[in-house]
């Protein structure tokens, strides 16, 4: 019986400092750019899982875009941090300047990018 109730308060701290942590989620792809995203441009492929996903957050607010890259659902994580209403429609300010931060992205990626493994003449780092 005191294993039994050591065991249950254990997993009762276990849970508990989880349910603590914070939630999200870290996707890995190999050989996978921006462009690679349907949600981003890419024709080449579909990826409609990976497009529900993207957004851009600032403060209290989310903004989510559609494969095209056109704002279509907008929360305000303040009030509704389960993204239940979407405000998209009330709050067009909102979504207008979040917008202007995911072009800033897309402008950055597209100006930094670089092409991925293919080097003319490739050399060592090091002898």
């Amino acid at each position: 019986m005191k294993n039994a109730l050591c065991i249950l308060l254990l997993f009762t701290g276990w849970h508990t400092t989880l349910a603590a942590r914070p939630n999200f989620v870290i996707i890995f792809t190999d050989d996978q750019g921006y462009g690679d995203l349907s949600c981003f441009g890419a024709e080449h492929v579909s990826t409609p899982r990976i497009d529900q996903m993207a957004a851009v957050r600032s403060g209290d607010w989310k903004l989510h875009v559609d494969q095209r890259g056109r704002p279509s659902e907008l929360f305000n994580l303040k009030t509704d941090i389960s993204e239940k209403a979407n405000v998209l429609k009330a709050n067009p300010e909102i979504a207008a300047r979040l917008m202007k931060y995911l072009s800033a992205f897309a402008k950055n990626i597209a100006e930094n990018n670089r092409p991925a493994a293919f080097v003319e003449n490739p050399k060592p780092l090091s002898m």
